[in-house]
């Protein structure tokens, strides 16, 4: 699914139960880089929280969201060194 909002553009390649993952290629300039991210949703759908890496992991997400969010969750810390400045922290959760 790709959508956009004002200027950015966004594809969510996957998704799963209460999360999804946005790949954004459409805002580099706010963002500094293109940007992948791992996206905890509320009952309503709506993202909660926004776990911002720089540059494109749909792929190396491809291979977890299937696991579920914990799963993408221990990727996302494992690159922690590639996180975004826009990004929530992951010892929020």
């Amino acid at each position: 699914m790709e959508y956009t909002i004002g200027t950015t553009t966004n594809i969510v390649p996957y998704k799963g139960e209460g999360f999804y993952i946005s790949y954004n290629f459409g805002d580099i300039i706010e963002y500094g880089d293109v940007t992948t991210a791992l996206v905890v949703t509320g009952e309503d759908g709506v993202g909660k929280a926004f776990y911002i890496l720089n540059g494109n992991h749909t792929e190396q997400y491809k291979e977890l969201y299937a696991l579920g969010f914990d799963a993408c969750l221990r990727y996302f810390k494992k690159n922690i060194e590639q996180i975004n400045n826009h990004s929530d922290k992951a010892e929020m959760v």
